[in-house]
């Protein structure tokens, strides 16, 4: 699951203001040359990856399915086409929904209007019987395009064997 980690970074002093070290200086403190040196920074090097916007962990409305949200590429640009590939857990057996049905759409409900595009979902890896399965729970719908900027809601519907449920989330495209 994608989970958001932060990170807190903290700054303790060792000592008292005023105070004597009970303890002879270390040799870094006596001798600068002893001490390790930082490694340069290089200013050509990559910094490291923003978090994905689009991602969002999501429990569906009668809390009948888990998803794991995420548009691709992350930061979709107005007016470009993109995918939105959410990963879905049964709550009921914990595991990966393989063979049910995901439908996602979105719309600006300020606005009265949804997207100019009909996003399809990825049949999955068929077999010779038409049967679809989904490796994993994974399923990617092709075709989204928010074509103006603003608050877009994004609604998944998912059918499993646990029933029907959906749940919605709002995307703001700057």
């Amino acid at each position: 699951m994608m989970r958001a980690a932060h990170v807190l970074f903290l700054s303790i002093g060792l000592g008292a203001c005023g105070s004597t070290p009970a303890t002879a200086p270390s040799a870094a403190a006596v001798d600068p040359s002893a001490a390790p040196s930082a490694a340069p920074v290089d200013p050509s090097a990559p910094s490291a990856a923003p978090a994905d916007p689009s991602a969002k962990t999501l429990t569906t409305q009668s809390r009948t399915y888990e998803l794991s949200v995420a548009f691709d590429p992350p930061a979709p640009e107005m007016g470009a086409l993109f995918d939105v590939v959410a990963t879905v857990v049964d709550r009921r057996t914990k595991l990966p929904l393989v063979n049910g049905k995901v439908t996602l759409n979105a719309r600006m409900p300020q606005h009265g209007h949804g997207m100019e595009t009909d996003p399809a979902q990825d049949a999955g890896a068929c077999d010779k019987d038409r049967t679809c399965p989904h490796e994993g729970g994974v399923y990617r719908t092709k075709g989204f395009k928010f074509h103006m900027g603003g608050e877009w809601t994004v609604t998944i519907e998912v059918v499993g064997a646990s029933g029907t449920d959906s749940t919605s989330f709002v995307y703001e495209l700057k």
